[in-house]
């Protein structure tokens, strides 16, 4: 496999993983301390994502891609939890 692919795959796979973390961490209050070993998580990804490639444009993408991610899942995740339980939903302060 080529070096371009690798990195395209391993910028895809990093991002998703790190905005699913993000995800975790941002929706579900009720986990207490704990939801921040998700942060933390997302954050040694990150660092660990940034050790392997060292280009700033795929540093980019990552970023990027992983913000995607949390948009795309974090709209169709509110939605369902509006319509089966929205007592799950953080509340405003």
């Amino acid at each position: 496999m080529s070096e371009w692919w690798r990195a395209f795959w391993a910028v895809i796979l990093y991002g998703l993983a790190c905005g699913i973390l993000l995800i975790v961490f941002a929706m579900f209050p009720g986990l207490g301390i704990f939801k921040f070993v998700f942060s933390l998580g997302a954050f040694l990804l990150g660092l660990r994502f940034f050790r392997i490639y060292e280009k700033w444009s795929t540093r980019i993408s990552f970023i990027l891609i992983s913000l995607v991610f949390f948009i795309i899942i974090l709209v169709p995740l509110t939605a369902y939890l509006y319509a089966v339980k929205p007592e799950l939903l953080p509340s405003m302060p």
